[in-house]
């Protein structure tokens, strides 16, 4: 009797040893609960952040519990889900199919992943994926997003799709914008009549760029620029501007090829959310053994109705994001 109970006691400390065995083997290939599958050089980033975009927005809402913003820039695509109010996001994933979509798929396999521990879900987080070389312009998407209610503790989760409220489509249909630079070409009007050159204004790594590109036979004999808020020109009592008061002149601010260059500094702390350009010149040229001497402004808007012919140009380009 006593060698049966010495063998089972042995039989049974076998089996517990080889659970022991089998849970810390599971646990050793257990996936990292905060999980970043790197693939392509992608990233993503928590909490909000400023992205530039050369795309239109794309707003999504999923369900009642976070919304989805798409768009691009030159080199990447920006998916970027906020949870709303009461909620967080538990996981992300998330694929572009470069093909047709295949009838059976999991999200788990999906290349890009953010999986959160329960002690550090997120109200905000943006996917920035790199534009892969084989992508067409338009691609099916298929995003699975994970939330939930930290009040009552209720989830969602299913698939982005056009409009959660009323689709259960698996995938939502993406398209990429190309950019395109924000180039404005701008004839410059001497004496009312005569097209002396071309005003071209650009942006440049944030800063404005303004170049005075004067006609072969004419020269730049003087300018003056304003950039800024309509409201903040400087006028007369009459409302006609006065160059003198102008930010930038020729003598002190123009660089060779006939460039001033405004900091982005002074767009961002400027009190409106789009400016305008009022390019003042005097111009000059030999008509025979004559010279003639004139006033030219970039073509645009009057300062002051059939009072004074001086002009100020505006365009969309011109506006912070």
């Amino acid at each position: 009797m006593k060698k049966i109970a010495r063998k089972l006691s042995f039989v049974v400390l076998g089996l517990l040893i080889f659970a022991s065995c089998d849970v810390k083997d599971k646990e050793a290939t257990r996936p990292q609960a905060n999980l970043k599958v790197a693939m392509n050089g992608w990233e993503y980033f928590i909490g909000d952040n400023d992205f530039e975009s050369c795309s239109e927005v794309k707003e999504f809402p999923f369900f009642s519990s976070a919304n989805v913003s798409i768009f691009n820039d030159e080199n990447f695509l920006y998916v970027k889900v906020v949870a709303e109010e009461d909620w967080v996001i538990e996981k992300l994933y998330l694929t572009i199919w470069e093909g047709e979509i295949p009838r059976i798929f999991t999200h788990e396999d999906f290349p890009y992943q953010i999986v959160f521990p329960e002690a550090e879900y997120q109200s905000e987080v943006t996917f920035k994926i790199p534009r892969g070389d084989n992508w067409d312009v338009c691609m099916p998407l298929s995003l699975k997003i994970f939330t939930q209610n930290v009040i009552d503790g209720s989830r969602d989760h299913w698939y982005l799709t056009n409009d959660n409220l009323d689709s259960f489509d698996f995938f939502i249909q993406f398209c990429w914008e190309e950019c395109e630079d924000c180039i404005e070409v701008i004839d410059i009007i001497a004496a009312q009549h005569y097209d002396v050159g071309d005003l071209i204004v650009w942006k440049e790594n944030g800063d404005l760029y303004v170049k005075y590109a004067i006609d072969e036979g004419y020269k730049l004999e003087d300018a003056h620029l304003y950039v800024g808020c309509l409201g903040d020109i400087p006028v007369n009592k009459s409302g006609n501007p006065q160059i003198g008061h102008f930010p930038y002149n020729m003598s002190e601010d123009m660089v060779d090829g006939g460039i001033f260059v405004i900091p982005s500094d002074y767009l961002l702390n400027l009190e409106c959310d789009c400016w305008v350009v009022a390019a003042h010149a005097v111009v000059s040229k030999m008509v025979g053994e004559e010279y003639w001497e004139e006033t030219a402004w970039s073509d645009g808007n009057e300062f002051v109705d059939d009072r004074n012919w001086g002009t100020y140009s505006v365009s969309d380009c011109w506006c912070n994001e």
